[in-house]
């Protein structure tokens, strides 16, 4: 993890605010242990770890069993339901004022959460992210948040939407009031773009503090980089953006003044669906496979999208002209026979 200056442990101040770090556990067992581990080597305090597995078949409790029994893990079964279930669960039996999302299979440094609460206090904010690095498990090869997007703060969601700004999930750390309030969960039964969606909503609610430094690692185990090349993860990501766009139309009242909402809507039906489809199509052809019906059927929907991208807001359109000029020059459009 990048270094910083060391933060002073805050041991068991009573006088502080309870974070409520939310585990979502499913067949993790070789991994779920240094997760918990993570959290609870946090120099903040107090906390409380709420592991929620959902039908977990691996014997993945068992690796923690004697963190449940001591009481340093508050443990919640329930029936398969997929991560948005577990999520949601996790935050309906959380009782701190700050919700922290953690994957099992994921990493946190010790200082992340003393941090964060930190910069949520200063800025008075409701909602806090911090840079984070991935760890692809097959070749060990790391690469930094700094490397790809900038840290930004205040009202970020359209530098969220623009690619220009990013949150993962398990930097995310936000105040379960603003959650409860607007009634914002994961959508049931997507595991695609549901984490996506639900910072988004978040960064449209609040201004954002931000911590940039590198205080997560977020694992690429063995098998998810196929399953991001499949149609079936471009039909999940255009269906949450899809989401969103109507959710903004049904919240307007509740989005601060700060945001045009309906420059909100244009960016992500004339940006995030088009960059989604041309860079689905852009992975395919990379991985040398031709699309099937579905993904020709998507395209086809969307392609007028495509070629209607204006240069209107700088970087945001480089990054989709760029990758739409790269889908050209290697013909993408007449390997996949997706015609017109």
């Amino acid at each position: 993890m990048a270094g910083a200056a060391p933060v002073q442990d805050a041991g068991r101040d009573s006088t502080r605010e309870l974070v409520s770090v939310v585990i979502p556990l499913w067949n993790a067992r070789d991994y779920v242990r240094a997760t918990v581990e993570s959290a609870l080597r946090q120099t903040y305090r107090p906390i409380e770890v709420l592991v929620i597995d959902d039908g977990s078949t691996d014997g993945s409790r068992e690796t923690i069993e004697d963190l449940i029994r001591s009481g340093d893990v508050r443990y919640v079964r329930q029936t398969n339901g997929g991560v948005s279930s577990a999520r949601n669960r996790g935050i309906q039996e959380a009782r701190g004022r700050y919700l922290a999302f953690l994957d099992s299979d994921d990493i946190w440094g010790a200082e992340k959460l003393e941090r964060q609460v930190c910069a949520l206090t200063e800025a008075k904010a409701s909602a806090c992210y911090c840079g984070f690095q991935t760890l692809n498990e097959a070749t060990s090869a790391t690469m930094d948040y700094a490397s790809a997007y900038a840290y930004r703060d205040g009202w970020i969601a359209a530098s969220f939407l623009g690619y220009s700004s990013w949150c993962w999930i398990c930097t995310l750390v936000v105040e379960r009031q603003l959650v409860m309030g607007h009634s914002l969960r994961f959508t049931p039964g997507w595991s695609r773009g549901e984490d996506i969606e639900f910072v988004a909503k978040v960064f449209m609610l609040t201004p954002v503090a931000c911590v940039p430094q590198t205080l997560a690692t977020y694992r690429i185990r063995g098998g998810s980089l196929s399953d991001f090349n499949s149609t079936s993860h471009l039909i999940g990501e255009v269906a949450m953006w899809e989401r969103l766009i109507d959710w903004i139309g049904e919240n307007r009242d509740s989005i601060p003044a700060a945001y045009d909402v309906h420059r909100l809507r244009r960016m992500i039906s004339g940006f995030d669906i088009p960059y989604a489809v041309a860079a689905s199509m852009y992975r395919f052809q990379k991985a040398g496979r031709r699309a099937d019906q579905e993904l020709r059927g998507i395209v086809r929907q969307y392609g007028r999208l495509l070629l209607g991208i204006r240069a209107v807001n700088g970087r945001r359109s480089l990054r989709l002209m760029l990758l739409l000029a790269r889908l050209a020059g290697a013909w993408v459009l007449g390997r996949m026979s997706l015609g017109r």
